[in-house]
């Protein structure tokens, strides 16, 4: 069957590291965590005689999106060593078609998915079937067996003789374990959604009454706006599985200009809801940040706040990554690493999107803080207990979902420092510290350089470095760098 288009991707498996945080002590499965078998890395490919069509609005092809619907279509997961984890693929939905495939016999062959999978069949028993398969059988078999001192569990199911699924699951992953969600873990995603409608409506009212008594930066707000829009189209653009049809490429083009007015118009709407006000309370919150986008580039303050920002963001980053490595060194139950953004480690193309909507992403939340900060001031009448109500809404915005004696400090201390970057220095530099912490986190960042994906690391590590010096040339005005160390006849 003729391929037509395919598409890959890279992700953490949350359940396996989810069931090692939960049965064994933290300092002895971190340490072997790099050797773990099987790995936690799982790498996913998937191909199709169609172009696929997610459901998202995003157009973003991933494991699950779009399903697997269109005969032809194949799914396969692996492991970071390229161990088989999953086989998948959709067989014809008629007889006829059915016809075509390749069938060496009636009974299906096993043998080469358990040496794909690195099993030795014989070391399996014959088990009851555990998941029904998604794709059309009529013949199902189940094995069950230990490997790496884990009990496995492997489900496949064959039509007409071809195997249409073959699924290796381990003790992390079995029907009793589908419990729902606590209501705590959906704090953070509700309060975020109404905090949202919030914001967009607190907005409006300011910045309709701002427009009336003629007041707020237009020009300031348009242009700011006007990069918004560029940017998170641009983006968007990259990011995206696009396929070259008139059809598929004006659906793109509706969804990306949706969204980027849509984050271009609450940038406008936040940006003239604020500035009047931002002036009159903290007057030194946005001259840096107008100093910018009035095109003053090599302004010292300008340079401050990109250097101050930078630094604190390197030291958010820094924190983050060493409360998630206690575990290391403390028995501490329930902590994951970090979880791995699959866009920085996808195409090309994508990664340079991804790279493209942070600073986009840094401006939306750094005005939305902001805004916040500036309502609950006009609400409450008081700067502290401004500051202190922004502070904790901060904290429960980024918050996890995890062992929550470790996650809930964690979040206070976040939102201290940020909190104390906006109101001593300004929204320039908390804008910088949020993207300096987004590219940290969410990018690879090594030092050995015979990784695959060094590159991606060395353009994080040159970004960092060209925010910083620019900041510290800047900051200095006229002055020589390190003129005072030299010194003068």
């Amino acid at each position: 069957m003729t391929l037509h288009d395919y598409a890959y991707g890279i992700y953490s498996h949350y359940e396996l590291l989810g069931y090692l945080a939960e049965q064994e002590d933290s300092r002895a499965w971190r340490r072997r965590l790099a050797g773990e078998d099987p790995t936690p890395i799982r790498f996913w490919y998937r191909q199709s005689p169609e172009p696929p069509v997610p459901r998202t609005w995003e157009i973003q092809v991933s494991k699950d999106d779009p399903q697997q619907d269109v005969p032809g279509m194949a799914y396969v997961l692996l492991d970071s060593r390229g161990i088989l984890r999953t086989y998948e693929v959709f067989p014809p939905r008629s007889e006829t078609a059915m016809h075509s495939w390749l069938r060496p016999s009636s009974q299906p062959d096993w043998t080469p998915l358990f040496a794909a999978a690195g099993l030795d069949q014989k070391q399996f028993e014959a088990a009851d079937p555990m998941w029904i398969p998604h794709k059309p059988f009529d013949v199902r078999a189940s094995w069950n067996g230990t490997h790496a001192s884990f009990p496995v569990h492997i489900d496949g199911a064959a039509f007409h003789g071809t195997v249409v699924s073959f699924d290796v699951n381990g003790p992390w992953t079995t029907p009793q374990r589908e419990t729902p969600s606590r209501w705590i873990d959906r704090v953070p995603d509700n309060l975020n959604a109404a905090l949202d409608f919030l914001l967009i409506a607190a907005g409006l009212l300011l910045a309709r009454r701002n427009l009336r008594l003629g007041r707020g930066d237009r020009r300031g707000a348009f242009r700011i706006s006007a990069y918004m829009f560029a940017f998170n189209a641009l983006a968007w653009m990259l990011e995206a599985h696009l396929h070259p049809s008139i059809s598929d490429l004006w659906r793109a083009f509706i969804f990306a200009v949706a969204d980027s007015l849509f984050a271009a118009a609450f940038v406008w709407i936040a940006y003239m809801a604020l500035d009047p006000y931002a002036r009159k309370y903290w007057p030194d919150l946005l001259i840096s940040w107008n100093r910018l986008v009035a095109g003053c580039w090599r302004d010292p303050l300008v340079g401050r706040d990109v250097l101050v920002g930078t630094l604190f963001g390197c030291a958010w980053a820094f924190s983050i990554h060493l409360v998630y490595a206690l575990p290391l060194w403390l028995r501490i139950p329930r902590i994951t690493p970090i979880h791995i953004e699959s866009l920085p480690l996808g195409t090309t193309t994508q990664a340079l999107g991804y790279l493209l909507a942070q600073p986009a992403n840094a401006i939306v939340f750094s005005l939305a803080v902001t805004l916040i900060l500036v309502f609950t001031r006009l609400l409450l009448r008081r700067k502290i207990p401004a500051v202190v109500v922004t502070c904790l809404f901060m904290a429960t915005l980024t918050l996890g979902g995890e062992n929550y004696f470790v996650t809930v400090p964690l979040a206070l201390l976040n939102a201290l420092l940020l909190t104390t970057v906006l109101v001593r220095f300004s929204i320039l530099a908390y804008g910088t510290s949020v993207l300096i912490l987004n590219v940290v986190v969410n990018f690879p960042v090594t030092l050995d350089f015979s990784r695959w994906y060094a590159g991606r690391s060395l353009l994080v590590l040159f970004i960092i470095v060209t925010l910083a010096i620019y900041g510290f040339r800047c900051a200095l005005g006229k002055q020589a760098p390190f003129g005072g160390l030299i010194a003068e006849d």
